[in-house]
């Protein structure tokens, strides 16, 4: 800017004085002047250029690790380590844990061409993560052909195992395939669980173990709920009593209820 101001200064004063354009530029006392000034004028362009790429590149960086971050360990344990990390320490909470898994899919895979397995699986997915995330869930995990989502409260898991279930039909329904889905809902442990260099955000507990054996005992299309989430839900939605579940690991059959839908 003073280089500028002096260059202008020194064209009003030789304009004035009658001096011609020509001769103004090519007076040996100018010539460095205007030829400094062109140089600083394109440095700082470059410059501007340089500090404007580097924080588009930042940007996307940004962007692409966060996306990395969210994908592997859940927006909300994402959001918490921004704003609150430490609640992403160990604590007990009142969590609804809901576990979904294709029925009959190793037989499926083993007669099926490998590409169509990873086509189909890739599109269930698209389709029952979407109809699960609209009901705000705390993660959701995709290992193989099961899902695992936690919720903050049973309405929600439901809400999200309906829409789960209506998403899968269409898609594997075609391929002769279902799949079969359960909650139960109580108290866990949750944080950031592994080593130093791996690490994700999950929750562990009775409560997951049983939510994972009432899944297991559930045929293909329909939806199981625990005692304990009935307990809470019931005379809001339509449910029918099931038979008993033994479940490994349990000393008595867990009893448990099938959620007609509609």
């Amino acid at each position: 800017m003073v280089i500028a101001q002096y260059v202008v200064m020194i064209f009003k004063s030789h304009w004035q004085m009658g001096q011609s354009l020509n001769k103004l530029i090519f007076n040996p006392e100018n010539k460095f002047i205007i030829a400094t000034t062109i140089v600083v004028g394109l440095l700082l362009g470059l410059q501007s250029l340089q500090v404007t790429w580097q924080r588009q590149q930042l940007q996307e960086t940004a962007g692409i690790l966060g996306n990395l971050a969210k994908w592997g360990m859940g927006n909300y344990a994402v959001n918490q380590a921004v704003t609150n990390p430490e609640e992403l320490a160990f604590h007990r909470r009142e969590r609804a844990i809901l576990f979904m898994d294709i029925r009959g899919f190793t037989q499926w895979c083993e007669q099926t061409d490998p590409d169509m397995v990873a086509k189909v699986l890739n599109l269930y997915y698209r389709s029952v993560e979407p109809a699960a995330a609209q009901y705000q869930p705390l993660r959701i995990t995709l290992t193989a052909d099961e899902i695992m989502a936690i919720y903050a409260s049973p309405s929600e898991a439901i809400g999200a195992a309906r829409a789960m279930q209506q998403a899968a039909h269409p898609i594997l329904s075609s391929h002769q395939l279902g799949a079969g889905c359960a909650l139960h809902y109580g108290n866990v442990i949750e944080g950031l669980f592994g080593s130093e260099d791996v690490r994700t955000y999950t929750v562990i507990g009775d409560v997951v173990n049983t939510a994972k054996r009432l899944e297991s005992a559930t045929p293909a299309g329909e939806i199981t709920i625990s005692d304990a989430v009935y307990q809470l839900i019931q005379g809001q939605l339509e449910v029918e009593p099931r038979a008993p579940i033994s479940a490994k690991g349990k000393a008595k059959p867990l009893k448990a209820w099938r959620l007609v839908l509609p």
